[in-house]
């Protein structure tokens, strides 16, 4: 694993490092009294804690590559939020290769791209309640030009309009170099919780990520850091804040 504490891309801060297993599942739900869900309940409380004076309310979760395992942290994290009473809603913004659907078992058929694309106001018979506390709005039909409803205004008014119903926002996006809006996305956020894969997030394309980000003034305040033993079914979750 290479440091990624520097001043080129974070601060230097505090590592709390833990152990995941290698699963695409959501272990926070299937198994919460877990060591691995004990881990996404620290890095909950990092976040929480990790600037006192500008409250996280709506949080971007992305990674410089595809493949890095984002929109598994994305739904567990917005699990533990909602499993500390907390209301969560977690958006589903990666119009191309939307998951979060599967992953909750849920509907597609309308969502995100609905709304935007149709200005309409969002209701609650459109989110789908994943467990107590837990919202979903699904990326919605794909459409084909899906960077354009991303980067607009609409966007920005829908997280407005949700800010007054919940206390915790979570966007699963794409990664940073797959789009181009990704870094006007991260900039409507309070902050952007950056995933990196040790076999995939090479330490050129990492700082080419925060270099895009940080060009936007986007609030890139922790990482994420993913990785596997060789020979061992297990993941490394590292939080950097």
């Amino acid at each position: 694993m290479y440091d990624l504490r520097g001043p080129r891309l974070l601060k230097e801060g505090r590592l709390i490092r833990h152990m995941l297993e290698s699963t695409n599942k959501i272990v926070t739900l299937i198994n919460p009294d877990s060591i691995v869900a004990e881990s996404y309940r620290l890095l909950s409380t990092n976040i929480q804690f990790t600037s006192p004076e500008m409250k996280m309310k709506v949080i971007l979760v992305t990674s410089a590559s595809p493949g890095e395992g984002k929109t598994t942290i994305a739904a567990n994290l917005a699990v533990t939020f909602a499993q500390d009473n907390k209301k969560v809603l977690l958006i589903d913004a990666n119009l191309r290769k939307p998951m979060l659907h599967e992953m909750f078992r849920n509907s597609n058929a309308i969502g995100l791209t609905t709304i935007l694309n149709n200005t309409l106001r969002i209701e609650n018979e459109l989110l789908h309640e994943c467990t107590n506390n837990l919202f979903l709005l699904p990326s919605g039909p794909i459409l084909e030009n899906p960077s354009a409803l991303l980067s607009s205004g609409n966007f920005e008014k829908l997280l407005e309009q949700m800010k007054e119903n919940f206390d915790i926002i979570l966007i699963d996006s794409p990664s940073v170099l797959s789009l181009a809006d990704v870094p006007k996305l991260a900039v409507k956020c309070d902050g952007v919780l950056l995933v990196i894969h040790s076999k995939i997030g090479k330490k050129r394309i990492v700082k080419q990520a925060m270099s895009k980000l940080r060009f936007v003034h986007a609030n890139v305040f922790g990482t994420v850091m993913n990785y596997k033993k060789r020979n061992e079914q297990i993941k490394h979750f590292s939080y950097y804040s």
